[in-house]
């Protein structure tokens, strides 16, 4: 199996399943399959190519955030879209297809390393504080939980 230099990851997350894209530096496709859509078999797939050789792994917001926290404490580089904008750069694709996405946020992370579509993944910590204060605000009103 060829080892590449330096490659990069996209993402197409689903409830069940994930596109897995990865492109080199000329943005040639290499690799694609689906996926659970969990970061063990995630990191399974990245292992047969290197693990360092991975430049980044861009994915849109929305259903995939415990994966993306998953795949950063395996140590991988993850970004994280904005729906919106990285819509925008999807859309150029003739056919709208998993795969498509998949490589589409690949060519994304490449093309546009530092872009600005990020978005930030909370820690799950915080997400518990917001519920704790939101479930106290809700027993000050008086309306049972």
């Amino acid at each position: 199996m060829p080892r590449h230099l330096r490659y990069w990851v996209g993402l197409d997350a689903g409830h069940l399943e994930t596109a897995v894209c990865l492109v080199d530096a000329e943005g040639n496709v290499f690799f694609e399959a689906m996926t659970e859509t969990r970061a063990a078999p995630i990191r399974d797939i990245l292992r047969r190519f290197g693990v360092e050789p991975v430049q980044s792994i861009t994915i849109e917001a929305g259903v995939g955030t415990q994966m993306v926290r998953d795949l950063r404490s395996f140590g991988f580089p993850v970004q994280v879209a904005d729906v919106r904008k990285s819509s925008k750069f999807l859309a150029i694709r003739r056919q709208k297809t998993d795969a498509n996405d998949a490589k589409g946020l690949a060519e994304l992370g490449r093309l546009a390393q530092s872009f600005g579509p990020h978005v930030f993944i909370k820690p799950v910590e915080h997400q518990d504080i917001r519920i704790m204060i939101a479930d106290s605000e809700v027993i000050a009103r008086g309306v049972p939980i």
